[in-house]
């Protein structure tokens, strides 16, 4: 599902279609985070919009990360209870044999490998982020040597950085 944002330009506005940033595999960062000196007004436009999306993906990954842990946590906890109270015939009950069977139970594998794959989305979401944020502050250094008037809302392309730009001129001033 797509967003509009607008933004005030001169005589007018130009709305921005932000696609749903959900997910960051759908996302080309590479291109993303990539300057087209062409299409600098686009890219001084609509490159905020994409920095704080990533800024929400990233908030929403570090809250998987902390669920992937609390949930990785109570497993241990009801395991370690489990084995306490019902530990296979011939083992006598130590913390280091209740830590063993622990750790080769097949439901603590899958939350550690649940709380694994978590941490390894968000560290993809920052990396894409940070490059993201250097991206952010060479346009803000960029734009600051421009006039206003240098820059054209004519030359703007109607996508860049997978957000669709419409320019809409005001019909009453």
């Amino acid at each position: 599902m797509s967003e509009i944002v607008k933004v005030k330009y001169k005589d007018g506005h130009v709305h921005l279609v932000v696609p749903d940033f959900k997910d960051i595999e759908s996302i080309n960062i590479e291109k993303v985070t990539r300057i087209d000196e062409t299409k600098m007004l686009a890219e001084i436009i609509t490159f905020p919009v994409i920095l704080n999306r990533l800024g929400l993906v990233l908030a929403e990954a570090e809250s998987e990360v902390g669920r992937a842990n609390m949930e990785l946590k109570i497993g241990k906890a009801k395991l370690r209870l489990y084995y306490r109270k019902n530990p296979p015939e011939g083992i006598k009950v130590t913390n280091d044999t209740v830590d063993d069977l622990v750790r080769v139970d097949p439901k603590y594998r899958a939350y550690n490998i649940k709380h694994i794959n978590a941490m390894k989305r968000k560290d993809i979401v920052n990396s894409a982020y940070w490059s993201a944020k250097d991206k952010s502050d060479k346009l803000n250094k960029l734009s600051e040597k421009w006039h206003p008037d240098e820059l054209v809302v004519d030359a703007m392309i109607d996508e860049i950085n997978g957000i669709k730009i419409v320019i809409k001129k005001n019909l009453i001033d």
